[in-house]
């Protein structure tokens, strides 16, 4: 299906997309518990820390999964949403809702 003429050149497809005040919303329906959330930093700082960790320093740059490439990982899923998804072309695949994801790690 991804290769045929009809699928578009770049594929935006997420089982749920989330923001932090969703996910605290659906852990308190997974495990009844309530959750206050608090801003440790800016997207910015963020930036800014993932870019002083990585810059000079050759052994962290070949280090399979250094704390950056983590901070780096997590800095893109927090920032990228798409405003179309792209799961459509795909009707035989049943998606995991963010409840089904968030139950496999709280319980």
């Amino acid at each position: 299906m991804t290769l045929d003429d009809l699928a578009p050149r770049d594929l935006h497809i997420a089982s749920f997309q989330v923001s932090p005040a969703e996910i605290r919303e659906v852990v308190r329906e997974v495990t009844g518990a309530e959750f206050r959330m608090q801003q440790l930093s800016s997207f910015a700082d963020f930036a800014e820390s993932i870019k002083k960790q990585s810059a000079g320093n050759q052994a962290v740059e070949h280090e399979l999964n250094a704390k950056w490439q983590q901070a780096r990982y997590m800095y893109s899923m927090l920032t990228t949403q798409h405003g179309k998804l792209d799961n459509l072309l795909f009707p035989g695949i049943s998606w995991t809702t963010a409840a089904e994801y968030i139950s496999y790690f709280v319980k």
